[in-house]
């Protein structure tokens, strides 16, 4: 939760980072791009928002490290089947044809983010313990 909301306020913070996050969106296809707002609308957000749309887009993609992203996407793509049968061509389409989308976008923005001079995706708090 810490991390899915501190990187709102890097989306906030650096202008060039928010427009990666424009333009990853716009890369992905019309299939992906359902596939994510059928789950915003399940977790109750303003899908009429593109701003939002975009802000949580790359705030639900860095809420883990790197190596969760595969197993955040198939759980994603379940809840949207199993909530939206309409889209089930959809997101058939997504797991055949789009694998590893949410690692591609997360790729993309993670390189943005360091152009940019943020943290590392999925990674802005460090907890370390301290010897004794």
């Amino acid at each position: 939760l810490l991390t899915h909301e501190a990187f709102h306020g890097v989306f906030f913070a650096l202008p060039a980072y928010r427009d990666a996050c424009r333009a990853a969106w716009d890369a992905l296809d019309e299939d992906e791009r359902a596939v994510w707002t059928a789950y915003f609308d399940l977790k109750g957000y303003n899908t009429a928002d593109p701003y939002l749309v975009v802000n949580e887009f790359q705030s639900y993609l860095f809420q883990q490290e790197r190596a969760a992203v595969s197993a955040f996407q198939a759980v994603t793509l379940q809840r949207v089947h199993d909530a939206y049968p309409a889209l089930a061509p959809a997101v058939r389409r997504v797991d055949e044809e789009h694998p590893d989308s949410f690692l591609v976008s997360f790729d993309a923005l993670d390189r943005a983010l360091a152009t940019a001079g943020g943290p590392p995706g999925g990674r802005v708090l460090g907890v370390r313990r301290a010897a004794q």
